[in-house]
């Protein structure tokens, strides 16, 4: 480990935290600890904003998928039919769906 000697000045709310965090340490190795941290709950922080997005995205999907399935109960009335290419219904939500733009 380099011995880098820098001089810091603190306000006394961040010298509580320091102290807090020295029990039994030198001040440097608690400043240290707390850098450390910092950085750590920085990149968590990224994580769970890019978790956040995907659950965002997810959400979407799911709810298209909800919506595939109440349209197909409402009114595709594929009791009847066998041959899903002769059902107008679907055909025209799948020439819908086909043309909107979803982000994959």
């Amino acid at each position: 480990m380099a011995n880098v000697r820098k001089h810091i000045t603190i306000s006394e709310e961040a010298n509580k935290i320091v102290e807090k965090y020295q029990t039994g340490k030198r001040f440097s190795d608690a400043v240290e600890r707390l850098i450390f941290m910092g950085e750590y709950n920085d990149e968590l922080g990224s994580l769970i904003d890019r978790n956040t997005k995907l659950v965002e995205r997810l959400m979407f999907k799911v709810s298209y998928i909800s919506d595939l399935l109440d349209q197909f109960y409402s009114d595709m009335e594929i009791e009847n039919l066998l041959n899903p290419k002769n059902n107008k219904a679907l055909q025209k939500f799948k020439t819908n769906r086909d043309k909107l733009k979803y982000d994959d």
